[in-house]
């Protein structure tokens, strides 16, 4: 489960999917800006994975490795990330379309995240993948 310092973290962070129509911006407990069409949306990164915090070549690695994983998963992926509200921390992540809750958080565990950011289609939330 996440902590509350976690996920308050989480919670006010800005998510930002980069699709052809333009950037979306998402946050918890606010409607996205920008146009979406997707139905469901997870926002998903190998970034910084557990309490190390790895250096940037060993977060890129995992990226890409995630990145291969979503490509061979056959779902439709766009550049992504996740930012704290002044922008001065900011992980590479990836949208992934019309995802499940489940598969997100799949993902998440695989990768060593504490929680992915998942859009329903009405709302945002975090979800915990320590659960």
């Amino acid at each position: 489960m996440l902590s509350a310092e976690l996920r308050l973290i989480y919670e006010t962070a800005v998510y930002e999917a980069k699709f052809q129509s333009g950037v979306v911006r998402f946050r918890v407990a606010a409607a996205p800006e920008g146009r979406l069409a997707a139905q469901t949306l997870a926002i998903v990164t190998a970034w910084n994975a557990g309490e190390l915090r790895p250096e940037r070549a060993v977060n890129e690695r995992a990226n890409a490795k995630l990145a291969e994983e979503l490509a061979n998963m056959g779902k439709q992926v766009f550049p992504a990330s996740g930012r704290d509200v002044a922008g001065m921390h900011v992980e590479p992540s990836f949208a992934v379309v019309d995802i499940s809750r489940e598969e997100a958080v799949r993902l998440g565990r695989r990768y060593a995240q504490a929680a992915v950011f998942f859009w329903d289609g009405y709302e945002a939330a975090i979800l915990s993948c320590l659960d």
